[in-house]
């Protein structure tokens, strides 16, 4: 019966990770709609999924990875910020436009180093995420992965899984293949199935504490930040190959990869900010309390049943009597009913006031 008990104690657990087309109405709204997630992952656990994207201490090839991404984001942010200098500065305002043939009045800003920093670390989450889920056996059915991807990941973990007796991977040829891995996810159309980068953003917009999906205030950080380095690395990129002008370079990928309107990674990112910030202008703070169904609630995370707590009054005043009566020396765990209108003062008592104490100086 026990066992019985917690295997049906966890089948609710994991019921409130499930994604369901119809989750009552604080799972209905323009937002969820926009990004579709509850269509991309209808059926999946979350639970299971978001680990995919978790950091592991203990791994000297992930290790590797955080730091070449940091290397590579800063060097291409870093070239693209000496535009200023050379006569090739209009690609700064290029960069910022997603228009076609309309560039901005403003040029795109380099961030800050802590900046950068931060910003890598969420495109090292995305090579953590294609590390582990590539394998995955339902990979096909859930997300799509060209041919290019799979081959540059397959060179990159090669490169760095080498055998103890070698000497440890260059990291100049990590920078390239991480970068040539970059390039296969930045240069994905989306078709029938979803992009690489839309079902690692979908991720991320599951908030594993609450177990719900993020408002949009929570999530135009990440999405800025998967935009920067789109745009950084795909212009450093171009900058170094190709024929003609820096501009001519830079506008025949930029033309392709960095406007909106496209089924490409870049245009969902962008769609999805512009989205996000008018959402979040006037938007409340997220709420800690989820009523997936009518019989359970979420409170940060943590599902109880209405039907517990209905009987939570008696059971708290049950336990408050038990500790009462050892405190008051009763032999047995109940508290004996008292009628308190039975003691009353006596105005023919002498001693009234009388305090015992005062009889032992």
């Amino acid at each position: 019966m026990v066992e019985i008990s917690e295997a049906s104690r966890w089948e609710k657990h994991k019921a409130g990770r499930l994604i369901k087309t119809n989750e009552g109405r604080g799972e209905h709204g323009p937002w969820l709609n926009m990004v579709g997630w509850k269509v991309i992952f209808h059926g999946q656990d979350m639970g299971s999924l978001v680990p995919w994207i978790d950091k592991e201490l203990d791994n000297p090839a992930l290790k590797e990875i955080e730091a070449s991404v940091w290397r590579v984001a800063l060097a291409y942010s870093n070239q693209v910020a000496g535009l200023r200098a050379t006569g090739s500065g209009a690609i700064l305002y290029w960069l910022e436009s997603t228009d076609v043939h309309k560039y901005l009045q403003r040029a795109f800003t380099v961030s800050k180093y802590k900046t950068i920093k931060q910003y890598a670390e969420k495109w090292r989450n995305l090579f953590l995420f294609c590390w582990r889920s590539f394998d995955s056996k339902e990979i096909n059915t859930r997300f799509d992965v060209t041919n290019e991807q799979h081959q540059a990941l397959s060179a990159l973990k090669s490169h760095l899984n080498a055998p103890p007796n070698l000497p440890p991977p260059s990291e100049d040829l990590t920078d390239r293949l991480l970068l040539k891995l970059s390039l296969s996810l930045i240069h994905q159309e989306g078709d029938l199935l979803p992009t690489t980068i839309q079902y690692f953003c979908g991720l991320i917009g599951w908030d594993r504490v609450h177990r719900c999906w993020k408002m949009p205030s929570q999530y135009t950080g990440f999405l800025a930040a998967m935009q920067y380095i789109i745009r950084v690395l795909e212009s450093g990129d171009a900058l170094e190959h190709g024929n003609g002008t820096l501009l001519a370079r830079f506008r025949h990928r930029r033309d392709k990869w960095l406007v909106g309107g496209l089924t490409t990674p870049f245009s969902l990112v962008h769609q999805q900010l512009q989205y996000s910030l008018c959402c979040a202008q006037d938007a409340p703070g997220s709420d800690p309390i989820r009523i997936p169904n009518a019989n359970q609630v979420i409170y940060h995370g943590w599902m109880f049943e209405i039907s517990a707590l209905k009987t939570l009054i008696k059971d708290v005043i049950r336990e408050a009597e038990a500790k009462l009566s050892k405190l008051i020396f009763l032999t047995t765990t109940e508290v004996p009913d008292v009628n308190p209108y039975q003691f009353s003062d006596d105005n023919t008592e002498r001693e009234a006031g009388h305090y015992f104490a005062l009889q032992h100086p």
